[in-house]
């Protein structure tokens, strides 16, 4: 695969699918999918949860704000634990997954293409994450001046892969993985997650826009009667 394709057409049309699939998924309504479940119950479930959050968290740090963390890590003890909080919660979430896929194979119900596509190039994402974090350290720190520009370039669709020439395998693999698992997500199991939490937030914001539909619906109402007052005044005589 050529860096052209790696860094700007994956990166692209993963997007794009992911928008369309998980728009068209979400417009369904309500689906009788069973999410993907994690292979453990109570607290353990919990802890692999919180990992698999913070991994999440990070990588959005990175891109969001850039510059509070950089200037955060710029003490060696905050970007060596920084490092240590990633690292492990990458390894306790690659680990459940690994776990989970053990068990779903195990399984006597068969198993859907999405998700074996999307757990395949999810599991190629966070064993080249911590492939990367274990042989090119210190990724918080050279990441955000290299990767994070570019992140940033493909979320405005205007990719620029200036800084990226000398990237090592591990993060173009990382990279280009992450995108592909995006756009396999809306075809799996796993993104009735997402479509339980949308259902939820439009649940919360029903009334709030259902009153904001009234009041407006008022406001439009006595604009149009004032203004029929002033065009023709001698209706109300």
């Amino acid at each position: 695969m050529s860096d052209y394709a790696r860094w700007v057409v994956v990166p692209l049309v993963s997007m794009i699918v992911f928008a369309i699939a998980g728009t068209f998924s979400l417009s369904r309504g309500r689906s009788t999918a069973v999410p993907v479940a994690l292979p453990a119950a109570g607290d353990r479930r919990r802890y692999i949860r919180v990992s698999i959050t913070a991994v999440v968290i990070g990588h959005i740090a990175m891109i969001a704000w850039p510059t509070q963390l950089l200037s955060w890590i710029r003490d060696p003890m905050r970007l060596v634990a920084l490092e240590v909080v990633l690292f492990t919660t990458g390894t306790v979430a690659t680990i459940a997954l690994a776990v989970m896929i053990r068990r779903r194979l195990r399984a006597t119900s068969g198993w859907p293409i999405g998700d074996v596509v999307f757990l395949s190039v999810l599991g190629l994402t966070m064993t080249s994450g911590l492939g990367l974090a274990f042989f090119h350290r210190w990724a918080v720190a050279w990441s955000i001046p290299t990767l994070t520009p570019y992140m940033r370039s493909v979320l405005s669709l205007q990719p620029d892969v200036g800084q990226l020439d000398e990237m090592p395998y591990l993060v173009r693999l990382h990279v280009c993985s992450a995108f592909l698992a995006l756009a396999t997500l809306p075809f799996s199991t796993a993104f009735e997650v997402i479509r339980r939490a949308w259902s939820r937030v439009r649940f919360a914001a029903t009334p709030v826009v259902s009153t904001m539909e009234r009041r407006w619906a008022l406001v439009q109402g006595r604009a149009l009667e004032r203004g029929r007052r002033l065009m023709w005044p001698e209706e109300d005589d």
